[in-house]
């Protein structure tokens, strides 16, 4: 699964509004199959939680690079537990990024993950 596609979802899911169930499970019907990411590396701005999480161990991806654990520390040991190798950044330039999304948006925030 690519970075792209993965911001893809997201992104669909935060900035179209689709009125319900079933319309929702259409979209991302329709959707291409799945197929092998064994060989795929997930980039991810901050440590994924555990949903995504368990996504990643599912599909087989095998490494997971981060560009922070701060702001949100995440499901690291539950990927590490089950195979995956996760790299954190930690870099300062994605923990800018974060702390000023939270600051602008606190309540997409914490919708998101799920305060």
């Amino acid at each position: 699964m690519s970075f792209v596609e993965i911001n893809y979802l997201w992104d669909k899911y935060n900035q179209i509004e689709i009125p319900d169930h079933e319309d929702r499970t259409e979209a991302m019907d329709s959707r291409r199959p799945m197929g092998s990411y064994e060989d795929t590396v997930l980039y991810s701005t901050l440590m994924p939680c555990y949903l995504c999480a368990g996504a990643v161990v599912q599909f087989g991806i095998k490494k997971v690079i981060v560009g922070e654990s701060r702001t949100f520390s995440g499901a690291k040991q539950f990927m590490v537990d089950h195979g995956v190798e996760v790299i954190d950044l930690d870099d300062p330039a994605c923990i800018d990024l974060m702390q000023k999304f939270i600051a602008e948006e606190p309540e997409l925030w914490n919708e998101d993950i799920g305060k």
